[in-house]
């Protein structure tokens, strides 16, 4: 067997036999989205030819989720780079990412398309519009104090546990659940022209991606002052 990797791109292998009998149903290398297998017959040989492709022209072929594809986008921009670097000789400090890339080059069709799915980062994204959502409850729980506090006639403590349980959707991406919970103190004190307080509130998100090991935990705290 001998290989000729110059151009990086593509892998060329060859077999010699006496004679050849029958041909392969069908030639495959790891995954579809990153090789293309080609095989050539002669009497006495046979010719594999391996193409890396684009993950995401490869993903658009397929008419895979739109996560995949833009998956496809930061792997080919990460093999494109890694592959200048070696031309160049400069790994130094690549051994990790480049033993990454390798086992994603690898993998096979379904590890592929989970990894893909993986690199979109769409648990942060999840995160941030949970936390926003958590901002948005803090600010109705303290609307809902409103009546309250418009009687209020003697300084006043108050407690509040919440939770809450949500699902984020976007289409050709997987759905997100995410789960809030908090705990606000606060204080009402009247004052000759009305009542003023504060609250203090800690709490706790988890998002989690449907279907997949991506999680994102984080903690809150937040002051608030209102009259």
């Amino acid at each position: 067997v001998s290989a000729n990797d110059d151009s990086r791109k593509k892998v060329e292998l060859r077999e010699h036999a006496a004679a050849l009998v029958g041909q392969f149903d069908a030639v495959t290398y790891a995954n579809d989205f990153f090789w293309k297998a080609t095989v050539a017959y002669t009497g006495t040989s046979v010719d594999a030819a391996m193409t890396r492709l684009s993950a995401t022209a490869s993903a658009q072929s397929f008419g895979a989720a739109q996560s995949v594809v833009d998956g496809g986008k930061v792997a080919d921009s990460l093999v494109g780079t890694l592959d200048g670097r070696v031309a160049q000789g400069n790994i130094a400090g690549l051994d990790s990412i480049l033993s990454v890339a390798g086992r994603l080059l690898a993998a096979d069709q379904a590890q592929a398309t989970d990894a893909l799915t993986s690199l979109t980062a769409q648990v942060h994204g999840a995160q941030r519009t949970a936390n926003v959502q958590g901002a948005l409850n803090t600010a109705r729980l303290l609307a809902d104090r409103l009546p309250l506090v418009a009687g209020t006639e003697a300084s006043t403590a108050w407690v509040e546990f919440s939770q809450f349980d949500g699902s984020l959707g976007r289409s050709g991406y997987l759905d997100s659940e995410y789960r809030q919970q908090a705990i606000t103190v606060g204080v009402d004190l009247p004052v000759s022209a009305g009542v003023i307080g504060a609250s203090f509130t800690k709490g706790d998100d988890r998002t989690d991606v449907d279907g997949t090991a991506d999680r994102s935990e984080g903690d809150r705290a937040g002051l608030n002052l209102y009259g």
